[in-house]
């Protein structure tokens, strides 16, 4: 079991006084009252064989002995961010951001848990419907959002973060971009037509010759 991260509660110590000599702490510490830790497996019955967990040093000279059932065990689902354009204007272009559960399709909602969008540097937080918006300058190119989930041992479910990018063009370079997407394979298709024309020797390229 590997110990990633304690949480707790920032504490100040207090004063004593001047005729009371005791080693005690100076400097403002954290009270952890949890632990996040996590195991290894291969599969959903790989610590059948095991039904408690030792741990050592919590409190000096102490050993303790908790029984698996004691742990909070934490779904880790993956996360799902798209970009889309909703709309665009001669100077700005309006983004929608959609963040939802991979597993389930269900929504995000960044609010109320730990985590948030990054977009540019500027952070965003979606709703309750997954969805948050930001309006860029017409004249940008492409934009990349990314999910950074937090540490998934604070929420329940956790998430791993995840990442689109989309390029923002005009109507003309849409165009352009749709016919250079047909004409490649259509040029790929007609060249190993005309390949194998003439090394078989068919003579049946080009098409219009027979006419």
């Amino acid at each position: 079991m590997t110990i990633l991260d304690t949480f707790g509660e920032d504490l100040t110590p207090p004063s004593l006084p001047q005729n009371v000599s005791l080693d005690v702490v100076e400097e403002p510490y954290t009270g952890s009252y949890g632990l996040a830790t996590r195991w290894e497996s291969s599969g959903p019955n790989s610590l059948a064989h095991e039904d408690a967990v030792t741990a050592q040093g919590l409190v000096y000279g102490i050993e303790t002995t908790r029984s698996l059932e004691s742990f909070a065990r934490v779904p880790i689902h993956e996360s799902n961010l798209t970009l889309s354009i909703q709309n665009r204007s001669d100077e700005t272009v309006r983004l929608r951001l959609t963040l939802r559960n991979d597993d389930t399709g269900g929504p995000i909602d960044t609010r109320g848990r730990d985590g948030y969008l990054l977009v540019d540097g500027e952070r965003l937080e979606t709703n309750a419907t997954g969805i948050a918006t930001l309006t860029i300058p017409a004249e940008s190119t492409g934009v990349s959002a990314r999910y950074v989930p937090g540490q998934w041992w604070l929420d329940i479910p956790g998430y791993t973060g995840d990442s689109d990018s989309i390029y923002v063009r005009s109507p003309v370079l849409d165009l352009l971009s749709t016919l250079f997407v047909f004409a490649v394979p259509v040029s790929l298709f007609l060249l190993a037509v005309l390949l194998i024309d003439r090394i078989t020797g068919w003579h049946l390229w080009p098409p219009w010759r027979t006419l």
